[in-house]
């Protein structure tokens, strides 16, 4: 069964994600936060203490994981890891601008780049390249236009028609194991977004986050996510492979971060915002005392009126944007066939899309503010209730099947936080796997009925060749000439 969890915590961020700039950790922080001992041996502190300047190679354009942001500064949930090593190890690893990702694999191959930080491993990169424990995980998706029909696979498309990034792991992974199809390949994910959207082509394999993050900051509205794949991005740092004694480093430095931490640098990039959201009547107060006041000071806002005209064209380009962004995210969200639910920590549901609502034959607003467990049947709320509680005191997720109504359901509950770590609620996750289901267990009876068929058919063979051969012998013992030929 395929890891749910990251899936799960990457696909909740549509409910209202917000394109945004987090600012980014500084070691300062770092410092403050309470994290394990790195139990470095003699030979790996003096190896660090000869090689404090490492030259990173990064994706210039991967958010939210890596990115150079508009004032080229490097940016992302991996650079947040990276400022956290650099400073609990007292070293700079200092990321190399100006690189395309191709340029970066290729320098990488030359040994005139130290690190990636942020890398599917695969056989190809593992020729030149020596990798640590996955320290990320996120699952990869199939995107299409939110009127395509059901599909399975990228095999239900022709050639040329699924997009994949040109020198990312999923065309790695898709012309492996696809090598008799065709991809087009873009140079990055905006291209391939919108290549899509545009119709140039029908669908795009890659990362959910990354195709969250990038939907609702192009602000498409006319995409979905089709299905999943059976593949995930177990994303590590890779060292160069004359240098093994980084990667035990790393290794060992990656183990020592802090739960807390973890979460604090995901939330700042991947972050389920229902608490934040914008308190429209004090900004309603605040415009109306600004327009009394403007009234007894009329000259001085004629003179400040150009300033101010400013202020409110770009007041109103960002509400347009933030209206054009949770628009995007919440098309996605609802365009998916999966069911989303999210609860907090007393079962009361804040959010859901149209799938899980549907099921309940209800609307996402109708759903909202009741209690998840009173809509359930009596025989089977305990157990579901149960496990609910358990995520929350554990802060572990949890996956599960069962069946309802004929249907089989692969489900997941999963915890998600506030920045302190506290657990503040639950997501649930649900996917319809009847047909698959059925469709392995005809696959199983049709394997099972070919079996028995050759087996007969083999024993009825055997019983002709003795038969043949019985009569033969009878031939001869006539004095006749043998009629059947026998080969064995």
């Amino acid at each position: 069964m395929r890891p749910l969890a990251a899936k799960i915590l990457i696909a909740l961020t549509v409910f209202a994600f917000i394109i945004s700039g987090p600012p980014l950790i500084s070691t300062e922080k770092a410092a403050e936060v309470g994290a394990e001992p790195i139990a470095l041996t003699k030979e790996e502190k003096a190896w660090l203490s000869e090689h404090e300047n490492l030259r990173l190679g990064v994706d210039p354009a991967w958010p939210p994981f890596e990115f150079f942001n508009e004032t080229k500064v490097y940016a992302g949930i991996t650079s947040d890891y990276v400022r956290w090593l650099n400073n609990r190890l007292n070293i700079d690893m200092a990321a190399v601008p100006k690189l395309t990702w191709t340029q970066v694999m290729e320098k990488a191959k030359a040994r005139e780049i130290d690190i990636l930080p942020c890398v599917v491993k695969t056989p190809d990169r593992s020729e030149f390249l020596l990798f640590t424990k996955p320290y990320l995980s996120f699952p990869m998706v199939i995107l299409t236009k939110d009127d395509a029909p059901f599909i399975n696979s990228v095999l239900d498309f022709e050639n040329n028609k699924v997009a994949v990034v040109k020198g990312y792991a999923s065309q790695e992974i898709m012309e492996r194991d696809y090598f008799y199809r065709k991809f087009f390949l873009a140079n990055d994910i905006e291209e391939a977004i919108q290549a899509v959207s545009k119709g140039k082509v029908d669908a795009y394999v890659g990362n959910l986050a990354s195709i969250t993050y990038t939907t609702a900051k192009l602000g498409l509205t006319n995409l979905k996510i089709a299905t999943t794949t059976p593949y995930n991005f177990e994303l590590s740092f890779a060292v160069r492979k004359d240098w093994p004694e980084l990667v035990n480093i790393l290794n060992k430095s990656l183990e020592s971060i802090p739960a807390s931490e973890r979460t604090t640098i995901h939330n700042r990039w991947i972050n389920v915002r229902f608490a934040r959201k914008t308190d429209w009547t004090l900004i309603f107060q605040i415009v109306g005392a600004i327009v009394l006041v403007g009234g007894a000071f009329f000259i001085l806002i004629l003179r400040s009126n150009r300033a101010l005209s400013r202020e409110v064209t770009e007041r109103k380009r960002t509400e347009q944007e933030l209206i054009q962004s949770r628009a995007a995210a919440r098309a996605l969200l609802d365009a998916t066939q999966e069911s989303l639910m999210l609860l907090d920590d007393k079962g009361i549901i804040l959010a859901a899309n149209e799938t899980a609502a549907s099921r309940m034959q209800m609307t996402p607003e109708q759903l909202q503010g009741l209690n998840r467990f009173d809509l359930l049947p009596s025989e089977i709320r305990k157990v579901r209730k149960a496990r609910f509680d358990k995520v929350l005191s554990s802060g572990n997720p949890i996956e599960f099947e069962d069946t309802r109504d004929g249907r089989i359901f692969q489900s997941s509950y999963f915890p998600f936080q506030a920045n302190t770590g506290e657990v503040t609620g639950v997501a649930i996750f649900a996917v319809d796997i009847t047909e698959r289901k059925r469709g392995e267990e005809k696959l199983h009876e049709n394997l099972g009925e070919l079996e028995r068929f050759s087996k007969l058919a083999v024993g009825r063979e055997d019983r002709m060749i003795e038969l043949k051969k019985e009569v033969n012998d009878m031939l001869r013992d006539l004095g006749k000439p043998e009629k059947y030929k026998i080969v064995v």
